[in-house]
Protein backbone atom coordinates (compact mmCIF):
# COMPACT_ATOMS: atom_id res chain seq x y z
CA UNK A 1 0.00 0.00 0.00
CA UNK A 2 1.49 3.48 -0.98
CA UNK A 3 -0.37 5.58 1.20
CA UNK A 4 -0.83 4.81 5.12
CA UNK A 5 -4.21 5.44 7.00
CA UNK A 6 -3.52 8.52 9.26
CA UNK A 7 -5.40 7.41 12.71
CA UNK A 8 -5.64 9.44 15.57
CA UNK A 9 -6.58 7.68 19.14
CA UNK A 10 -9.29 9.76 21.56
CA UNK A 11 -8.80 8.06 24.69
CA UNK A 12 -5.41 6.24 25.80
CA UNK A 13 -6.99 3.96 28.60
CA UNK A 14 -6.96 0.32 28.66
CA UNK A 15 -8.72 -0.18 25.30
CA UNK A 16 -6.87 3.25 23.42
CA UNK A 17 -3.75 1.54 24.44
CA UNK A 18 -4.16 -1.69 22.69
CA UNK A 19 -5.80 -0.19 19.52
CA UNK A 20 -2.01 2.31 19.92
CA UNK A 21 0.02 -0.69 20.34
CA UNK A 22 -1.59 -2.50 16.95
CA UNK A 23 -1.39 0.48 14.98
CA UNK A 24 1.92 1.09 15.80
CA UNK A 25 2.40 -2.76 14.43
CA UNK A 26 0.86 -2.52 11.04
CA UNK A 27 2.43 -0.98 7.89
CA UNK A 28 -0.77 0.39 6.59
CA UNK A 29 -1.88 3.02 9.68
CA UNK A 30 0.39 5.56 10.81
CA UNK A 31 -0.64 6.56 14.97
CA UNK A 32 -0.98 10.36 14.67
CA UNK A 33 -1.38 10.25 18.25
CA UNK A 34 -3.44 10.21 21.21
CA UNK A 35 -6.49 12.68 23.22
CA UNK A 36 -5.15 12.53 27.29
CA UNK A 37 -7.30 14.70 29.64
CA UNK A 38 -4.40 14.13 32.34
CA UNK A 39 -1.47 14.04 32.83
CA UNK A 40 -1.17 11.03 34.47
CA UNK A 41 1.57 7.66 34.09
CA UNK A 42 -0.54 6.81 30.58
CA UNK A 43 0.42 10.01 29.11
CA UNK A 44 4.04 9.55 30.41
CA UNK A 45 4.18 5.89 28.06
CA UNK A 46 2.70 7.26 25.16
CA UNK A 47 5.41 9.99 25.57
CA UNK A 48 8.14 7.17 26.04
CA UNK A 49 6.19 5.43 22.71
CA UNK A 50 6.84 8.14 20.93
CA UNK A 51 3.49 8.78 20.19
CA UNK A 52 2.13 12.36 19.94
CA UNK A 53 -0.22 13.71 22.63
CA UNK A 54 -3.14 15.95 22.38
CA UNK A 55 -5.82 17.59 24.66
CA UNK A 56 -9.46 17.91 24.74
CA UNK A 57 -9.34 21.56 24.40
CA UNK A 58 -7.00 24.50 25.33
CA UNK A 59 -7.34 24.17 28.75
CA UNK A 60 -5.84 21.22 29.55
CA UNK A 61 -2.41 22.12 28.17
CA UNK A 62 -1.08 24.05 31.29
CA UNK A 63 -2.08 21.09 33.34
CA UNK A 64 0.52 19.20 30.97
CA UNK A 65 3.05 22.14 31.25
CA UNK A 66 2.72 21.60 34.73
CA UNK A 67 4.23 18.39 34.33
CA UNK A 68 6.61 18.56 31.93
CA UNK A 69 4.67 17.18 29.35
CA UNK A 70 4.96 18.64 25.98
CA UNK A 71 1.51 18.69 23.70
CA UNK A 72 0.87 18.28 20.36
CA UNK A 73 -2.06 20.43 19.86
CA UNK A 74 -5.62 19.88 20.97
CA UNK A 75 -8.41 17.64 19.99
CA UNK A 76 -9.58 19.33 17.01
CA UNK A 77 -6.14 19.97 15.84
CA UNK A 78 -6.02 16.07 15.51
CA UNK A 79 -9.11 15.56 13.60
CA UNK A 80 -7.88 17.71 11.12
CA UNK A 81 -4.75 15.72 10.62
CA UNK A 82 -6.87 12.33 10.72
CA UNK A 83 -8.35 9.93 8.44
CA UNK A 84 -10.06 8.35 10.80
CA UNK A 85 -10.31 8.83 14.51
CA UNK A 86 -10.96 5.95 16.93
CA UNK A 87 -13.02 7.33 20.02
CA UNK A 88 -11.50 4.96 22.89
CA UNK A 89 -13.41 7.38 25.42
CA UNK A 90 -15.74 6.36 28.29
CA UNK A 91 -19.38 5.43 28.29
CA UNK A 92 -21.05 8.28 27.03
CA UNK A 93 -18.50 10.99 25.92
CA UNK A 94 -18.05 9.27 22.53
CA UNK A 95 -21.60 10.24 21.68
CA UNK A 96 -20.55 13.77 22.75
CA UNK A 97 -17.53 13.74 20.59
CA UNK A 98 -19.48 12.46 17.33
CA UNK A 99 -20.97 16.05 16.92
CA UNK A 100 -16.96 17.01 16.94
CA UNK A 101 -15.93 14.16 13.83
CA UNK A 102 -19.12 15.34 12.34
CA UNK A 103 -17.97 18.63 12.07
CA UNK A 104 -14.62 17.88 10.69
CA UNK A 105 -16.64 15.43 8.04
CA UNK A 106 -14.26 12.70 9.53
CA UNK A 107 -14.94 8.96 9.77
CA UNK A 108 -15.06 7.50 13.47
CA UNK A 109 -14.63 3.65 14.80
CA UNK A 110 -16.23 3.77 18.52
CA UNK A 111 -14.11 1.18 20.70
CA UNK A 112 -15.37 2.22 24.01
CA UNK A 113 -18.82 1.84 26.21
CA UNK A 114 -20.82 3.21 23.51
CA UNK A 115 -24.32 1.76 22.87
CA UNK A 116 -25.04 0.46 19.24
CA UNK A 117 -26.84 3.08 18.03
CA UNK A 118 -24.08 5.73 18.46
CA UNK A 119 -22.55 4.56 14.97
CA UNK A 120 -23.83 3.55 11.23
CA UNK A 121 -22.33 -0.07 11.79
CA UNK A 122 -21.52 -2.06 14.78
CA UNK A 123 -18.45 -4.10 14.02
CA UNK A 124 -17.74 -7.49 15.73
CA UNK A 125 -14.26 -9.67 15.12
CA UNK A 126 -16.68 -12.03 14.89
CA UNK A 127 -18.11 -11.46 11.78
CA UNK A 128 -16.14 -11.83 8.67
CA UNK A 129 -15.39 -8.73 6.48
CA UNK A 130 -17.41 -9.40 3.38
Amino acid sequence: MDKKIKIGINGFGTIGKRVALAIKNTDDMELLGIVKTKPDYNAILARELGIGIFVPSEEYLKNFEDYNIRCNGTLEDLIEKSDVIIDATPAGIGIKNKEIYKKHNKKAVFQGGEKTDVAEVSFTAQVNYE
